[in-house]
């Protein structure tokens, strides 16, 4: 008898499949001086827009079967879920019912009514369905589900899509974890009237806050894979029904993994972005005058005030910078610097300002916050009557505090709200203070956080999900000033920007100088939403969202466990790099 050791000795494969000749083809092309892995684009190459691409759905194989096992279904208030509920029984498929209530109720083994603001009572579902031996293998959550005539927008219909949406995945998530599940899970998470495709429907921005949930939940949680199916309207007609329910349980049944999908008229969209080819040099500043009058909210941050002193430098501005927490007045200063420390906030941001102004540009702090509509109103009244008409405002206001930024078993709403303060009601607060001006631009500080997601950064990608929705919104209603949003990557003199993340993620960081003429670029095209990535971003796509896609290829059981071992580490580092954009 011979003691054996009491693990297995396992031989682990690192493999990668073939690439995608054509695809590779097709980027090439597209970007011919692009660099290579781990490298910097030129800098010329850092913009993408946002779009779209036809692409049909792909069948299953005959050895696949994505739909077996039981279906998680949460019911909207329509009956489009409950319809494809019933289809999915046809096909012997095993479905588990909840419905949004006032209590939780059991209302027999497969059907369920729960709060969806209580956390509590995921976790009460998922008790049951454990001691009942019926743990999903899919979620169809379906209660952002809504008809046309719910669209308007505002701080309390926030909330309450919160609530149907992001809280209810986060809150979820947390209930299937704490029952230790870790068996592969689908989650297809539905929506209406989320995503803007060119040329059809008014958009309920406050859903888009579960974009954010689909990008990061899959990567803190390496059993679960998240795809974000928005579609029109619900429509009225039964024919018209009957047709969207079918569509839906084809993508219920598919292999797909393209993680943001839309439906329109039938069509079938994957979210994609395309390279802005078309380098427009810094130089020209079309949009920018000499001496104009510029608002900046967060305006004492580290890129706000790098902005200002460009802005100082090269036109000379007059600008005007918002800050929530107090300042000392003008004629303090001077005692202020002599009886403070060199390296505190206040004393630092104080000489910054002096540089700025030493530079031909002129300062004005102003005190308010931006979530406070009349306090913004306020300060943008002051503004105006110290320097004359506003020409544009570059709102970068945002939060940095390390307890926003935590895991999703960790996080709450509360920890969100940090985050949605400045981004979300600010952004209401911003456009209702600016109606009746007529400005060159408004420029809104998105992250590519809110694209490709990173550890910690729930909170964070669903409140910058939520900017890049709402200017598409704003600039479908309104056309005097337009608003354009900028998923920015890293710029340098953050904290964390470097140090832990290794010579890969750093290498990506982009100098200050770098980043205020990539914004000059921005400025002198039209768009909605720029995307800046100093790295090819399909390449940083498919390595932090669409990993899956490449396992779900391999028959090895276990694979996707074994290849997050070698990426865990560097997601979590790659979220330094966002923290503070």
């Amino acid at each position: 008898r011979l003691p054996l050791p009491t693990y297995p000795f396992e031989r682990e494969r690192y493999w990668i499949d073939a690439p995608d000749t054509q695809e590779q083809k097709k980027r090439e092309r597209a970007r011919s001086n692009q660099a290579g892995e781990g490298q910097r684009l030129s800098c010329t190459d850092w913009l993408y827009r946002p779009g779209w691409d036809l692409r049909p759905l792909p069948f299953p194989e005959e050895a696949d079967t994505p739909a077996v096992g039981i279906w998680l279904i949460f019911l909207d208030a329509c009956g489009t879920a409950e319809q494809v509920a019933q289809r999915l029984e046809a096909s012997n498929m095993p479905v588990i019912r909840v419905q949004a209530g006032r209590a939780f109720l059991r209302l027999n083994e497969r059907h369920f009514i729960l709060r969806p603001e209580q956390a509590e009572d995921y976790q009460t579902l998922c008790t049951n369905l454990a001691s009942s031996g019926l743990m999903p293998r899919h979620v169809l959550h379906c209660w952002n589900l809504s008809a046309e005539a719910e669209m308007t927008g505002n701080p309390s219909t926030f909330q309450h899509w919160q609530q149907l949406g992001l809280y209810s995945l986060l809150f979820l998530t947390q209930a299937l974890a704490a029952q230790v599940y870790n068996d592969p899970l689908r989650m297809l998470v539905l929506s209406s009237n989320m995503q803007a495709v060119p040329g059809y429907e008014r958009l309920q921005p406050e859903k888009a806050t579960l974009l954010g949930a689909c990008a990061v939940i899959p990567q803190e949680h390496l059993n679960i894979t998240c795809q974000s199916i928005d579609i029109a309207p619900l429509p009225v007609q039964s024919a018209e029904i009957a047709d969207l329910c079918s569509v839906l349980v084809a993508e219920c049944m598919s292999t797909s993994t393209e993680p943001v999908i839309a439906y329109r008229e039938g069509k079938r969209w994957v979210r994609a972005y395309q390279p802005e080819l078309r380098a427009t040099s810094g130089a020209e500043l079309l949009r920018l005058r000499q001496r104009g009058v510029y608002l900046i909210t967060g305006g004492l941050g580290k890129v706000a005030l790098v902005l200002a002193a460009y802005l100082a430098r090269t036109r000379q501005a007059r600008l005007a910078l918002i800050t929530r927490g107090s300042f000392p007045a003008r004629d303090e200063w001077s005692d202020w610097l002599a009886s403070h420390a060199e390296d505190e906030n206040t004393s630092q941001h104080i000489r910054q300002i002096q540089e700025i102004e030493e530079s031909g540009g002129e300062v004005f702090i102003l005190q308010a916050d931006v979530a406070e509509a009349a306090q913004l109103r306020a300060a943008l009244d002051q503004a105006e009557q110290h320097f004359g008409a506003l020409h544009g405002v570059i709102h970068t206001a945002g939060i940095s505090q390390e307890e926003a930024f935590r895991t999703v078993q960790e996080i709450g709403p509360r920890e969100c709200e940090m985050h949605f303060r400045p981004k979300v009601y600010g952004l209401y607060s911003l456009e209702e203070a600016l109606q009746g001006h007529s400005l060159d631009f408004c420029v809104l500080f998105s992250s590519l956080s809110a694209i490709l997601g990173g550890l910690g950064f729930i909170g964070y990608s669903a409140a910058n999900n939520f900017i890049d929705a709402y200017a598409y919104k704003h600039n479908q209603q309104q056309t005097s000033t337009p608003w354009i949003s900028v998923n920015w990557d890293t710029w340098e003199g953050r904290e964390n920007s470097h140090g832990a993340l290794g010579a890969t993620i750093a290498s990506f960081v982009m100098s200050s100088q770098e980043g205020c003429e990539t914004l000059i670029r921005i400025l002198n095209r039209p768009a909605t939403q720029i995307v800046v990535s100093t790295g090819e971003l399909d390449a940083r796509i498919q390595q932090w969202l669409k990993l899956e896609a490449t396992q779900q290829k391999s028959k090895e059981q276990g694979w996707r466990t074994k290849a997050h071992r070698r990426t865990a580490s560097d997601l979590d580092a790659i979220c330094a790099s966002w923290r503070r954009t």
